[in-house]
């Protein structure tokens, strides 16, 4: 039942979330937050050619290698709250995304392996960790040079 819950929940809860931000917030985060989801794309498929986990109750048949509720809208709404209430202060970007990163590969992925969403295989907690941690830098660098063209085509 569990199995069945958390990917919908994580499927429906983040998108509704966004009614409480505002359009010119959304809009702004959008770019980066796409960025993100092409990136966790990219990994979700070297995960699942090296094995690093696997998903067992795919939210969707035809989605077995990502998992959708995670890549398309957790961390993708995710991505825009964040950057909403850190973004351009650099170390409480940081601080956040030490806590998150941590709590999703120490806590998070422990309660979904026991709820046998998802195994991991070849993968550590530690290495989840970093290259999540990782993934938010190169994110952060993003919208800074997304920031910067902005500013630059507004001037001309």
């Amino acid at each position: 039942m569990l199995a069945k819950i958390i990917p919908w929940a994580g499927l429906i809860l983040p998108w509704v979330s966004l009614l409480f931000l505002d359009s010119s917030t959304i809009g702004r985060y959008m770019p980066v937050a796409l960025f993100v989801t092409v990136l966790n794309t990219i990994i979700s498929q070297i995960a699942w050619y090296y094995k690093w986990w696997v998903i067992l109750k795919p939210s969707f048949p035809w989605a077995p290698i990502a998992d959708f509720s995670l890549v398309y809208c957790c961390f993708l709404v995710g991505t825009i709250w964040i950057f909403r209430f850190t973004f351009e202060r650099f170390w409480l970007f940081i601080l956040t995304n030490l806590i998150i990163d941590g709590v999703f590969a120490f806590v998070l992925t422990s309660f979904v392996q026991k709820a046998g969403i998802i195994k991991a295989v070849h993968i550590s907690n530690v290495q989840t960790f970093l290259l999540m941690f990782c993934t938010s830098i190169v994110i952060y660098i993003y919208q800074l040079w997304q920031e910067d063209k902005l500013k630059t085509f507004s001037n001309k």
